[in-house]
């Protein structure tokens, strides 16, 4: 029973890490714990704690396989911190004598720098796939043959693959062609097995299709807000229209900006902001697709989905002291 629970806590733990939760807010969530479980009396340790929760919203949600699998397909998996390890509880799922990780490393399929080979096989949008997809989880293995596979073919990869002893490398020898189509569907399968090693209380899974109707949010909730549309922003007392998360983005920034320049000013260079292929806060518009000028010397992309938008909104604030209570949000109402 005591495992089952741990097991619980670390489902929620990794699954947060995985979707980039902040992990300030957690120490109030396992101090109350053991009042919060006595509401489930009749229930079992691991069922009660499940059950508490899966009833955290907001900053402390437990994300479920939803939300996990629309982070972990965007997200720069190269630069978790815990990627090995995730890779390494995958394969030992798959019930096969895992080999040892301790001497393998990260490896890109599609290498982090395009020779004319990989550019002809990936085709005319060869480097807008490479931008976006070099650094997914659908993209990187791991392997003993890091330097010596390089920048190969994918043909020339696949002979190493096939007499890999790890079983996700495997199914890589029967692919023919390594593209933005086989980078996707590895990614699912990828993410499939996480959220089945990492799993999510009933209570949560049950409720996956639920709609989110609510239209006020405090900045730092965890919603996802693909087809919704930003009205208002409170912020410091004030209010601002906005109609666009273009509009949402920029006046966060403009009024951050206003509210300490100093700081704002610092996120130009912050690694938060670097972005996938371009950094989102620069001093330079130079290969933005969308560029926004807050100030002089500082310039905002704004070539982002609604989700990324928020995120990155989220991450300025969160550069503030504080600010994260002073800022919420309203969207417009599903029709």
């Amino acid at each position: 029973m005591v495992c089952k629970t741990l097991d619980v806590i670390l489902s929620y733990v990794m699954r947060r890490l995985l979707c980039e939760m902040p992990t300030n807010a957690l120490n109030k969530v396992f101090a109350s714990m053991v009042k919060d479980i006595e509401q489930y009396k009749d229930k079992e340790l691991c069922d009660r704690v499940a059950a508490v929760l899966a009833g955290k919203k907001g900053k402390v949600v437990f994300p479920n396989d939803n939300l996990v699998r629309d982070k972990l397909s965007l997200r720069d998996s190269y630069k978790f911190p815990h990627i090995k390890y995730i890779l390494e509880q995958v394969e030992r799922k798959q019930g096969k004598e895992v080999v040892s990780f301790d001497e393998l490393t990260i490896e890109h399929i599609m290498p982090q720098t395009l020779n004319a080979k990989w550019k002809i096989d990936l085709g005319k949008k060869a480097v807008e796939i490479h931008e976006k997809d070099v650094h997914c989880i659908g993209n990187l293995t791991v392997t003993g043959y890091n330097s010596e596979m390089s920048n190969d073919s994918f043909e020339e990869k696949k002979r190493l693959y096939q007499e890999s002893n790890i079983y996700i490398n495997k199914g890589l020898s029967k692919i023919d062609t390594w593209n933005e189509v086989e980078i996707v569907k590895r990614s699912g399968w990828l993410i499939d097995e996480i959220c089945s090693i990492w799993q999510c209380p009933d209570a949560i899974s049950m409720s996956e299709n639920d709609v989110d109707i609510r239209t006020e949010f405090d900045i730092m909730d965890e919603v996802d807000v693909t087809g919704r549309t930003p009205c208002q922003i409170e912020i410091c007392g004030g209010t601002i229209p906005v109609d666009s998360w273009r509009s949402f983005l920029k006046n966060i920034c403009m009024q951050m900006y206003e509210y300490d320049a100093q700081i704002f000013r610092s996120l130009i260079r912050h690694k938060d902001f670097k972005g996938r292929s371009k950094r989102i806060i620069n001093d330079t518009d130079d290969n933005m697709r969308v560029p926004k000028k807050i100030a002089e010397g500082i310039y905002l992309e704004m070539n982002l989905s609604a989700n990324e938008a928020l995120n990155y909104a989220k991450l300025v604030i969160d550069k503030y002291e504080r600010m994260e209570n002073e800022c919420s949000y309203k969207l417009k109402p599903i029709a």
